[in-house]
């Protein structure tokens, strides 16, 4: 009785380590970083080159980072993440730049501007009344698009006259109720234009939003310097 008692308490022992030691290498497994399309933007004398995303971050990019969804809008895994803030993204960065080994970033404006316009290229969008309508039926839809759905710029980056604003890395700090709050500048962004000069016009929209803030609406792309 005594030797089948301690053969028991062996097995039961034996199960608890193998249990902790799967658990234990499960938690230090290398997570598989997902593929980020970048493209490349050639600079000039104020911009120097960098690749930027050739379409905003998406849900399921984000899932394979940092294993939840916090979008509004879930849609499927081709769809830009949202509901997001800063703190969440730098997070989100530091967890692809440790598994890559690479320096991803937000872009600044400057570049986020520089890119939506070609870059050298100089060209940027051509919108015309076919397009309007997608932005029209998204107003009164209220949801989001999977990435790819709007036309790419001259040098194929899509998505950035779309339904989505794009945090960027610029940032100041204002006083709200004599408290000091961290505004980050958001880009782009058309899910209330009524007519077509107002949402062409929204290309060009910029905004500082308090860095806390998730919106539905609300995504971000990568930059990746050279």
């Amino acid at each position: 009785m005594q030797r089948s008692s301690i053969y028991v308490n062996f097995i039961k022992t034996a199960l608890i380590v193998s249990v902790a030691i799967f658990i234990a290498s499960a938690s230090n497994a290398q997570i598989a970083p997902p593929t980020i399309d970048m493209v490349f933007v050639e600079g000039d004398s104020v911009v120097e080159s960098f690749s930027i995303g050739k379409y905003e971050v998406t849900q399921g990019q984000w899932k394979a980072i940092m294993g939840d969804n916090p979008s509004y809008f879930k849609n499927g895994d081709n769809y830009p993440v949202d509901m997001v803030n800063i703190d969440d993204i730098e997070e989100f960065i530091d967890k692809l730049n440790s598994l890559t080994g690479k320096n991803y970033r937000l872009p600044t404006m400057i570049e986020w501007n520089y890119a939506a316009l070609g870059g050298n290229k100089g060209e940027g969008y051509d919108i015309d009344e076919a397009e309007l309508v997608k932005y029209k039926r998204n107003s009164n839809e209220k949801k989001t698009y999977s990435i790819g759905s709007f036309p790419p710029n001259k040098l194929g980056i899509y998505d950035m006259f779309s339904d989505m604003q794009e945090w960027t890395e610029d940032n100041i700090v204002q006083m709200l109720d004599n408290e000091s709050i961290k505004c980050n500048l958001v880009r782009n962004g058309c899910t209330d234009a009524s007519n077509f000069e107002a949402c062409a016009g929204m290309l060009w929209w910029k905004g500082y939003v308090s860095s806390s803030l998730r919106e539905r609406f609300r995504s971000f792309r990568l930059v990746h310097p050279l």
